[in-house]
This record gives C-alpha cells, structure tokens and sequence, in this order.
C-alpha cells in the first residue's frame, strides 16, 4: 500500500512540474494501474542514465536495459537479496528525483556539482575512470613516458583528454595530432600510422572490445571514481547493502565477469583480435 501511495504522489509530482508528458522527465510513458500494482514487486526505484553512453548504458531502451551500470545495479540486488526497478532519466531529471524522493538511489558515470555531492551519500566506488594511452596490438615496445620525445599521439579534438594530453606533451616532448573522427583515429592507431593515442579509459577500452587491434599501455591517469548516491536521513540501510554488494561482487568474480562483457585492455590476443 505504501508503495501504491508513493507511485501516486510521483504522478501528483509530475503534474505539478508541467510536464506534459512523462518523456520529459522519464522514459516511461504514466503507467496503468495494472502497472502500478506490477511495481510493488521492486524494493527500491533507481534512476540511471537514458543516454547511450556505452560502455555504462549501450541500450536504454525500458524493455532491453544493457550496459555496465544497469548490470551492476542487478548484481547488486541479486547478492543482496533485493529488487531495483530501474527508470531510465537523465542526469538532471536524476539528480531532481532522488533530492525529491521519486527514487531511491541514482547510478551515473558523470561529474555532479560539490553542491550536489555535499548533500548525497555516496557508496563505494563501482567503477574507477581516467585517462590512458592505446597503441598498436603489434607494437611491442615498452611504453615509457622518458622514451616518448618525438613520437606522435592521437587526440580526439572533441574529448576531454586534450587537457591531460598538452600536459603530457609539454613534459615529454611528444608531437600531438588532432583527429574530428574518432573512428578514423583509432585506425590509424591499429595500423601504425600514429605511435600512440590517449583516450578516456571506459571508451578507449569498450572501443577495443568491439574492433580489437589496439591495447591499452601504462596506467589510468587522472583517475576518477563514480559512485552510486542516496539520500541521507532515508536510504542509510540501502547504502550498507549497495556497499556490501560492491564488495561481494568484486570478490566473487561477478564484478570482472560484467567488466569483461563491455571493456577490454585489449593486452591478451583472443581479446583484442
């Protein structure tokens, strides 16, 4: 009953916010009663991201949800013992949700203001990002960043790794070449035509597992953690077990097994070819 009550305030909410549809703030069409009873079935609501953004959402379509975040929450609940129905919004309308009490929790893989993490708690961290260096499958040599001096490195010239790319490049004197294809970057990657290519980590590696090819060299750089956020005062006990759930995935081999799924370093050759 609490339940049903709480799915009608979220539809008395969305009124009040003038949305002429639920598409505005969901992907959801409003659902029927039959529906509204069906969700009694899930202990918690979790929004998360209505964008592909392979590797952590690659279809959010609400009958197909595929990608890492949507895999991880699942795992989560499977270990722990409880059920998220997931809804699929953007960062904005997921932010919103969870500060009102539309949902329970929110999974992201993007930066929040400290405004917004200040008044969140966070869980441990589902997934570590940042910034790597790729090079041929067939390049063999050590990657060093003392033997990089005249070698040449691709950069995506719409990503956000131009930054650490001119830093690097300035140290250690390696020539940066500007690529607005992605695709045609990482071929001549493949091929040898550039020495090395700097990229953010969950692209880079969900790029490799689908082409193959390439590797991934060195360690991340500049990395970043990403976080599943609740409110405090209301979800502390759902935090414990998302905490806990983290930690036994990562333990049982679950956690590698999704990984492995989306992502590769491309370092063994049945992964990269």
């Amino acid at each position: 009953m609490d339940k049903i009550l709480s799915l009608s305030l979220i539809f008395i909410l969305i009124s009040a916010c003038g949305c002429s549809s639920s598409k505005e703030l969901g992907a959801k069409p409003l659902p029927s009663s039959s529906d509204v009873y069906e969700s009694v079935q899930y202990d918690y609501i979790v929004a998360a991201d209505k964008i592909n953004m392979a590797p952590f959402t690659t279809d959010c379509d609400v009958n197909n949800l595929e990608g890492l975040n949507f895999d991880i929450i699942r795992a989560i609940g499977k270990d722990q013992g409880i059920s998220f129905e997931i809804q699929p919004l953007n960062v904005f309308d997921g932010l919103e949700s969870l500060k009102v009490g539309l949902c329970d929790a929110i999974i992201y893989n993007y930066d929040i203001s400290d405004e917004d993490k200040n008044a969140f708690l966070s869980s441990e961290s589902y997934f570590t990002d940042g910034y790597v260096f790729s090079t041929s499958y067939e390049n063999n040599e050590d990657f060093d960043f003392n033997r990089m001096k005249g070698k040449t490195v691709g950069v995506y010239m719409k990503g956000s790794e131009n930054k650490p790319a001119k830093i690097y490049a300035e140290e250690y004197e390696f020539e940066i070449k500007t690529y607005s294809d992605r695709s045609k970057l990482y071929d001549d990657v493949k091929n040898g035509v550039l020495d090395f290519m700097i990229y953010k980590y969950s692209l880079m590696s969900q790029m490799i597992k689908e082409n193959g090819g390439v590797k991934i060299v060195g360690d991340k750089l500049f990395e970043k953690d990403y976080y599943i956020y609740v409110m405090p005062g209301k979800n502390e006990i759902l935090l414990d077990k998302i905490n806990l759930g983290i930690e036994n995935i990562k333990e049982n081999g679950e956690y590698e097994r999704i990984l492995s799924k989306y992502i590769s370093d491309g370092r063994v050759l049945d992964e990269a070819e």
